[in-house]
């Protein structure tokens, strides 16, 4: 436990920031507009991530590599294995560019609204253009999370987030003129996060081929292209990088097709998911820590130290998770208030959105606790090593119980509560599919570095 928390606590720190970001993203956007500006972020951003969720799984899946190395005292090969990351995350970068031109035609098919649509389109092309820096960042913080040491990780997080918060309250009104690409709205807060991810690269670069940890780890010596090592890498990477790809693709169809239905229900849907992200993401960082974990041990050879591990994660997402879960259920109105107010929301939008946002949070509440075993059980199994039965099963229980029934409903007027219906049935059999797997233990026999050491 006191592993798990010295790791954990950074990373649900650092995790924070970024809801932080993304709160402060809706907050400011609710009170530019919240009928057109607020909900384009939640479509477009869906989208975005979608893409990035593949990029970046498959970029920072060289934490498992530097645990794992860690793990077996194989120290100078920790270097080689991040730069391998980082190369990805270049060519990710230069592919988030050439997508840029397919974000209008998308979103003005999709919706019939071409005010929602055009502001889409203008949020998802301008992270398309910063993409490089939230690729470089995953990949340069596997070096210190695969390690355990997630204390840096935390601190860049947070300087990041209170530059983002900075420059989005700034750029979202009010733009100056000596940047003129940026108009206020969407691209004022796509342009705020885009500069503080490249901070963040900047600090990130500089402390990685720092002279104490080229010595130790060859981050210096090891920037070169390493083609075996990269092979291994997108062998156990890709499937990790379509495991993000495929589930955040569900929910970009989810919210896609509940946009299609009505405006309210896509407003009521980004306020309950942004609230929802509150426990989400710290979880996302006792799982990841889990990982880490696991890959360490499994690189020791003690497979025991894992399930302990593992054990002791989902004890502590459930223990973090239960007050918030009490409050979306029983003071909805808190978090509600945030967003809806007799300022920013017309009188024919402010009693349906929050009716509709109080009924989203109680599905929040059900389907959380199959997210804990979702998270963390995935999240164990991907750090030894068995990442291709993530991808399959996910690919699947996401087409069968996201993609089809939500088109389905969003084509013909259905209701947007049996689409968060959806969400939670498929959440709740993500969660028991992988504790089964990890339950039979295919995992324990895994390894995802070379067998003999490479000098």
């Amino acid at each position: 436990m006191r592993q798990l928390l010295l790791i954990s606590l950074p990373l649900v720190i650092n995790g924070l920031t970024g809801v932080i970001n993304l709160f402060f993203d809706r907050f400011f956007l609710a009170r530019y507009d919240l009928q057109y500006h607020m909900p384009a972020t939640q479509g477009a951003g869906a989208t975005w991530w979608c893409v990035q969720a593949l990029l970046l799984g498959v970029a920072t899946y060289s934490s498992t590599f530097v645990a794992q190395y860690h793990g077996a005292n194989r120290q100078h090969r920790i270097g080689p294995a991040v730069w391998q990351g980082i190369h990805l995350a270049f060519a990710g970068g230069v592919l988030n560019l050439l997508l840029l031109p397919l974000w209008g035609p998308l979103f003005h098919f999709v919706h019939e609204d071409t005010i929602l649509a055009t502001l889409e389109t203008q949020y998802c092309r301008a992270l398309g253009m910063g993409s490089v820096f939230l690729l470089f960042n995953g990949a340069a913080s596997a070096f210190y999370a695969g390690r355990g040491r997630t204390t840096l990780v935390m601190v860049i997080g947070l300087l990041v987030a209170v530059v983002n918060v900075l420059l989005n309250r700034w750029l979202i009104f009010a733009p100056p003129a000596w940047l003129p690409f940026i108009e206020p709205g969407v691209l004022g807060a796509a342009w705020g996060t885009i500069f503080s991810l490249a901070l963040g690269s900047v600090i990130y670069l500089a402390c990685l081929i720092s002279p104490s940890n080229e010595r130790r780890f060859a981050t210096r010596r090891g920037w070169r292209f390493d083609p075996a090592l990269c092979g291994r890498l997108l062998r156990f990477g890709l499937p990790q990088g379509f495991h993000f790809f495929v589930e955040v693709l569900a929910f970009t169809f989810f919210f896609l097709m509940i946009g299609r239905v009505s405006l309210e229900a896509l407003i009521a849907s980004n306020i309950a998911m942004t609230v929802n992200h509150l426990i989400f993401v710290p979880m996302m960082g006792i799982a990841q820590s889990v990982g880490i974990l696991v890959g360490r041990f499994q690189g020791r050879g003690d497979s025991s130290l894992g399930e302990r591990a593992t054990a002791l994660g989902v004890l502590l997402n459930c223990g973090m998770m239960a007050p918030a879960l009490l409050a979306y259920a029983l003071t909805p109105d808190i978090f509600i208030n945030l967003f809806v107010t007799a300022e920013t929301a017309p009188v024919e939008l402010d009693e349906s959105v929050r009716n509709m946002t109080r009924m989203f949070l109680l599905v929040v509440v059900a389907y959380s606790f199959g997210d804990v075993a979702n998270l963390t059980y995935a999240s164990a199994i991907k750090g030894a090593g068995d990442t291709r039965f993530v991808l399959v099963y996910a690919a699947l229980t996401s087409f069968f119980l996201v993609v089809v029934p939500c088109t389905y409903l969003g084509y013909t007027g259905g209701s947007p509560l049996l689409m968060w219906g959806c969400a939670l049935v498929f959440v709740t059999a993500l969660g028991v599919g992988f504790l089964l797997r990890y339950r039979g233990g295919h995992w324990k026999s895994m390894q995802v570095i070379e067998s003999e050491p490479t000098t």
